[in-house]
């Protein structure tokens, strides 16, 4: 389906460059990881156009970006570590960052409900307890050779605490049980050649389960539905030149 954006940000004064990330509160603000500018931007809620930036900070090697509570996370990549922001105005609040974390180049992150914060590293998942920073041990770990994790470039959860992970170099969705930890193989795995899925970058859900993936060498999103799993088509699929991607990365769902 070639479905032509509802709104687009584009043009000089939006700072915009590379944006690799993208994270919207419930009021409608709207944050971005550029990895072109090594900054976070962040626009008020309903901007469009040539919208100017409400406020930016510097971020060596952004990434992952999430918010929560009024609290946006940014993963720096090359710094190997979270970095925690005040949502009204960028004030920084904290810092994920240190051997005890596990963290390893990290390229997703996302916080749950009650405050926890699950991050996508290059080989593993690891999950922090509400509000740590600092040099801390996470206190979940996914990792090992039955996880079926391979580069995963974006992660979700649903209402559950259900992890979702899109990995990039085998084009699958991995999804593992709330509280799983350790060499722990995936409840369901959507892959194979029907799926659509090609270097799948970024991944979120919906109010209703479904699943919605970045594909950066397809420049498509892909929409499965609840529970989908094995060799799933797509319910829907958004690409072609009306639809404005170009390499998509990050994804996230709006209020």
């Amino acid at each position: 389906m070639d479905q032509v954006p509802a709104v687009t940000i584009a043009g000089s004064n939006t700072g915009l460059s590379i944006p690799s990330a993208v994270a919207a509160d419930a009021a409608g603000q709207v944050y971005v990881s550029n990895a072109g500018s090594s900054q976070l931007t962040a626009y008020p809620a309903g901007a469009t156009g040539n919208a100017h930036i409400l406020w930016s900070v510097a971020v060596t090697a952004p990434r992952g970006v999430a918010v929560a509570a009024s609290q946006v996370y940014v993963a720096d990549r090359s710094n190997n570590r979270i970095e925690i922001f005040n949502a009204p105005d960028g004030k920084l609040l904290g810092t994920l960052h240190g051997n005890q974390t596990g963290l390893s180049l990290p390229r997703a992150v996302v916080v749950d409900a009650a405050g926890r914060l699950c991050v996508a590293n290059d080989t593993s998942i690891t999950v922090y307890a509400a509000g740590d920073t600092g040099n801390v041990s996470p206190i979940a770990t996914i990792s090992g050779s039955s996880t079926g994790l391979v580069n995963p470039a974006g992660i979700a959860l649903d209402t559950a605490g259900v992890i979702y992970v899109a990995n990039a170099d085998n084009n699958s969705i991995t999804v593992y049980a709330a509280g799983a930890t350790g060499n722990t193989a995936p409840i369901a795995t959507i892959s194979g050649s029907q799926t659509g899925l090609s270097l799948p970058s970024g991944i979120a859900l919906d109010g209703t389960g479904r699943i919605f993936v970045s594909n950066y060498t397809a420049a498509s999103i892909t929409i499965y539905a609840r529970g989908a799993t094995g060799n799933a088509a797509p319910v829907v699929t958004i690409s072609g030149a009306g639809s404005g991607l170009n390499n998509p990365l990050g994804i996230a769902i709006g209020p």
